[in-house]
């Protein structure tokens, strides 16, 4: 189950396709709330500079009610939202500050105070001082349990304002933490677990165990004077057990399992003996239609109609459930009465609501009775009745179906009074007018509270129920935290879904251990893309999994005949991702959305192109559909489907050049539309449309490599996509039938440009089983697109990241691949190259660290903020965006920690590292031929400077064991490099002295800066130092250069000439 942060996970992401006034209050309150919080933490915060660091300020106020103070409760529910930020990979400079929460939260625990020491009961106390003493304001009560009888572990009584034990504390900082070791898991590899093991999980042990022996006992819940909340103690038992496991932890990943099942089966068999028996004493009061938030109360008991129970559904909120009243999903019969209770309990109660009918959304407090501090409507709580309207339209979304039953029709009469009872399925006009109502319901309770925010963006704990303003705390950290759209990325965003980084690395993606869906599913998820009928990344889900038996056998319904009225799946995919790609700016693969529906395309195009065949009844599709029909449930069909595409090609092979293509792809010409279209069982692709989806992918170009880097295997076939885009836009030069006229694309058009960038990233990522096809493609492109690529025509510059990220996975696929693939991915690496820029003068500086410039510039090179220059030393940033993760991944792996601004340049500029330097660069370059070699002369020299200290580095580090014409010496290379260039007819008339004066010199000097920093001894032993001293000493260096190097370290070369003489 999701566990909710009060407002901003899901609600504004709804917002953000909403018009205006919400998006008017969205984009003013967003960065003001943002600052509202950091502001209220310490020790940087602006109102808490008094602070411990990590320590959440409540509200700076200390009147008319003393909130300087931290509860446990708020902390956990605010770092809950910038963990999730964080772990987005959208704002890394939170990750200090989460640290310090960790560190604050595991002194506070292991704190006497006045609820009871570490093993007394301590763990349920509610607060602290900002400065992590003891907060003595507070009462606790005898605590019992749910049945009346009294637990095992009795608790002390304490006299004073507020209430003790809150026994979700525990629950709600756990969730919160390990949320935060699943982040670190996923990004921080090695370096992550260890902080895990070492830091969080024994945090995390202390709280659980509380837990699971206290789940049961009676607390006070949200509003301290009240008791028996659960949800939050179920929701922390289980992440835990998970946690558990991961870590390998089985016994308390048994234990804690067992609790929260045992707690959950509480909470489920109460609700059902309410309906049942009409037992009143419950949770669920059936004559009220509400859910009690106080039972077994010990003294006086507030209202029982409370808006605590609509806080209990949004925890409860599970994207993945259905409408179920045993876990009060938003969505749930019993949910839905329950906030209509819980609404119009205060309809009433505050003259700010008055002339408000029946129908409309008002301002909504507490409970009733409520007289704290007057006894006004709050923030927190009237965004909490919008969160479970947004929370029950993304499932209604989801399951794409409304059920109103007697029971919930009162709910539904309030929006649209002539509604009844039924099930109302997505495309009709009911369900449509239902999600529209209760949309604009939300929408209603989230403005009224915009119109009491005051213009800075600060919130109070309550605005007056007359006037409308501030009352109670200022500046109060849970109000601000409720208003802020911090989590627009996350992960039950209505149509997009996560963020495709998120998604990827979370495993979204891995549906392996999903159920397949029924043939009526799928019917209805098709119908909805052809129709464009609300569609959102959870069908395109549905789709991929009838890649699994037995659902397979349904694959053929992706397909589309001449006779079908129906549009195809793939134009109905595009025209889904121009609406999405023009929706608020979103890009092609910002979301599992786009990737998604990408993927969901490459499989229609593959069974296609089995199913084409233009000389008559396709001989591939129908032994193949065959074969679906034998696989094991749950197997996939993805070798089969490998099997018979490489049968086609092997077919295609006895073609003609010039129809083979045409053949393979189905490229015809259709009269009637006049457009040029390809396979046909795909419902068409047009030149526009295959302009679009290459226009779509150079623009995020970036996430297109690092998608398909982390999913490969889920894209097998996804290169034959590009192909057939290829061959549309090649189409009148391969078909004489083709009119020239509808041809749109020229040779050297930007498109065929942009076509080229994006193929080469896929070719260093795509498996085996496409490599060749993916090299065949990248030669068929036209010369002259060719050459406008490696001239970088029509291309906008590449972030120094990103050619790095590109040299780094073709360097990868260089040391994996097998001999005839290197040709693609070489070119790759040369690509990448070319469009790295760094500038040593510029990011280091002094003279006094010229002998690390080599080594730091290739790291700079990952990310110009990687180092800052300080007076005496150069110091790492914390850096740890999943995006950049390659910057770190040797730092991390060598040293086994995180570079921190306290980790000092030369601390981590280790002889290992110059390795790794060395393994990026020396392999493919000594593995590679003299044609291959000779264009990686054509780089500026600044480039090549870094290149080579590389080379020298991986020569410390390795045995030279390269191809025999290069005779295990680089210098002879050079000079058949040097040849190769003269031989060539388009060469340049380079002096053979011009050329040995630029590579000589910036070979030397690199090795003699890793002299400087390893010790010259070190150097000597190797055979690049070696060469240079025979080269000189036999005068196969010219004079001229012999001199500038020598005048540069006279000293050096004198030795190395003696050392082997």
């Amino acid at each position: 189950m999701r566990f909710i942060s009060l407002f901003p996970s899901l609600i504004l992401t709804f917002l953000s396709s909403r018009g205006d006034p919400i998006q008017d209050f969205i984009q003013r309150q967003y960065p003001l709330a943002k600052q509202g919080i950091l502001d209220n933490i310490g020790s940087q915060g602006a109102y808490a500079r008094d602070a411990k660091p990590g320590v959440v300020v409540s509200s700076p106020s200390t009147e008319p009610v003393d909130y300087k103070h931290t509860f446990i409760r708020d902390s956990s529910l605010i770092y809950k939202v910038l963990i999730d930020i964080w772990a987005d990979g959208r704002d890394d400079s939170l990750l200090p500050g989460i640290y310090d929460w960790v560190s604050s939260q595991g002194r506070l625990q292991k704190t006497p105070n006045l609820t009871g020491n570490l093993t007394t009961g301590g763990l349920g106390e509610t607060g602290f001082n900002i400065d992590e003493s003891v907060y003595t304001g507070m009462f606790a009560i005898p605590t019992q349990s749910h049945t009346g009888v009294i637990f095992n572990v009795p608790l002390p009584t304490i006299s004073g304002p507020g209430g003790r034990p809150q026994h979700d504390n525990p629950a709600l900082r756990s969730s919160s933490m390990i949320d935060f070791a699943n982040g670190l898991l996923a990004r921080n590899g090695r370096t992550g677990r260890h902080y895990v093991e070492s830091s969080i999980w024994p945090i995390v042990i202390l709280d659980l165990d509380y837990v699971a022996y206290h789940w049961n006992v009676t607390g006070f819940n949200t509003w301290e004077e009240a008791s028996a909340l659960i949800s939050a103690q179920i929701r922390g038992l289980k992440q835990g057990a998970d946690l558990a496991k991961t870590l390998g932890k089985e016994e308390k990943y048994h234990f804690w399992n067992e609790q929260a099942d045992n707690a959950l089966c509480f909470f489920q068999t109460d609700i059902v003996h309410s309906i049942t028996t009409n037992y009143t004493q419950d949770f669920w009061d059936s004559t009220q239609s509400v859910i009690i938030s106080n039972i077994n109360c010990d003294g006086p008991c507030r209202d029982t109609v409370d808006v605590a129970s609509v806080f209990t559904a949004i925890r409860q909120f599970d994207p993945e459930a259905g409408c179920d009243d045993a876990t009060f999903q938003p969505c749930s019969e019993m949910a839905l009465r329950n906030l209509k209770a819980v609404v119009d309990s205060m309809r009433d109660i505050y003259p700010i609501n008055d002339g408000k009918s029946a129908s409309e959304a008002i301002a909504v407090g507490r409970f009733a009775n409520d007289n704290y501090v007057g006894g006004h409507p709050w923030f927190i709580t009237t965004f909490a009745v919008a969160e479970q309207l947004y929370d029950a339209i993304y499932q209604w979304k989801r399951i794409g179906k409304i059920s109103i039953s007697s029971s919930s029709l009162p709910f539904f009469q309030q929006l649209l009074p002539n509604t009844h009872t039924g099930t109302f399925k997505r495309g009709q006009a009911e369900y449509d007018s239902i999600i529209e109502s209760t949309w604009s319901y939300a929408d209603d309770f989230s403005l009224i509270n915009a119109k009491y925010i005051p213009s800075d963006g600060s919130m109070s704990e309550q605005y007056d129920k007359v006037t409308g303003e501030p009352r109670s705390a200022q500046r109060l950290s849970a109000s601000t935290m409720s208003s802020s759209n911090w989590n627009e990325g996350s992960e039950a965003t209505d149509h997009y879904g996560p963020t495709l980084d998120k998604y990827l690395r979370d495993g979204h993606f891995d549906l392996s251990e999903r159920e397949p869906p029924t043939p009526e599913e799928v019917a209805e998820v098709l119908e909805a893309i052809c129709e464009d009928l609300d569609v959102s990344y959870k069908d395109f889900e549905k789709i991929l999994l009838m890649e699994k038996s037995p659902a397979c056998v349904n694959l053929y319904l992706l397909l589309v005949t001449p006779d079908d009225e129906w549009i195809g799946i793939f134009p109905a995919c595009i025209n889904l991702l121009r609406t999405h790609c023009n929706a608020e700016g979103n890009g092609i693969l910002d979301y599992a959305y786009g990737f998604l529906c990408l993927r969901v395309m490459s499989l229609v195009v593959q069974l296609a192109m089995l199913a084409n065949n233009l000389s008559g009844e396709s001989q591939f599709f129908g032994p193949f559909y065959l074969a679906t029909t034998l696989l094991p449930e749950g197997q996939s069909i993805h070798p089969i489907l490998l099997k018979y595409l490489a049968e086609l090609f092997d077919w295609a092979k006895g073609l003609k050049s010039d129809e083979r293509d045409v053949t393979l792809f189905g490229i015809s010409y259709n009269t009637s539309t006049r457009k040029v279209v390809s396979l046909p069982h795909t419902g068409d692709c047009t030149i526009p449309d295959g302009e679009f989806i290459i226009e779509q992918l150079w623009s995020a170009r970036d996430k297109f490599l690092f998608a398909a880097r982390w999913a490969t295997n889920l894209f097998p076939g996804w290169g034959l996509m590009l192909d057939m885009i290829r061959a549309l836009f090649a189409a009148p030069h391969l078909c004489s039938s083709i009119p020239m006229s509808t041809w749109t694309i020229s040779d050297d058009d930007r498109t065929w440009v942009r076509f080229i960038d994006v193929a080469t990233r896929y070719s260093l990522c795509c498996n085996e089983s496409e490599d060749d096809r993916l090299g065949a493609m990248l030669l068929n492109f036209p010369e002259a697109a060719k050459k406008a690529f490696e001239e970088k025509k029509y291309q906008d510059s590449t972030s120094k990241l990103d050619a790095t990220q590109i040299v780094v996975d073709a360097s990868n696929k260089l040391k994996s691949c097998t001999d005839r693939h290197k040709h693609t991915s070489f070119k790759g690496f040369l690509y990448g190259c070319k469009h790295i820029s760094i500038d040593n003068a510029e990011s280091l500086g002094q003279a006094k660290r010229r002998s690390i410039s080599s080594a730091a510039a290739w790291l700079h090179g990952y990310d110009p903020r990687i180092c800052t220059v300080s007076t005496f030393s150069i110091a790492f940033l914390p850096k740890p965006s999943s995006k950049f993760a390659l910057t770190t991944v040797p730092i991390i792996s060598l040293t086994g920690k995180y570079p921190t601004k306290f980790t000092f340049f030369p601390d981590l500029l280790s002889e290992k590292i110059i390795e790794v330097h060395g393994r990026i660069i020396l392999l493919p370059v000594l593995t590679r031929t003299l044609d291959e070699v000779a264009p990686m002369m054509d780089m500026y020299e600044y480039q090549f400077r870094t290149w080579t200290s590389g080379l020298t580095a991986g020569l410390m580090h390795h045995p030279i064991k390269v191809p025999a014409h290069s005779k295990a010496s680089l210098f002879p290379l050079w000079y058949r490099v040097y040849d190769h260039f003269k031989s060539s007819p388009d060469s340049k008339d380079v002096p053979r002295q011009s050329f040995e004066q630029k590579y000589f010199h910036s070979w030397t000097s690199s090795w003699m800066s890793l002299g400087m920093m390893f010790g010259m001894d070190r150097v000597l032993q190797h055979s690049l130092a070696g060469d240079a001293a025979v080269a000189m000493r036999n005068g196969i260096v010219p004079k001229n250069v012999n001199q500038r190097i020598g005048n540069t370290c006279p000293t050096l070369i004198k030795r190395i000439v003696t050392e082997y003489d």
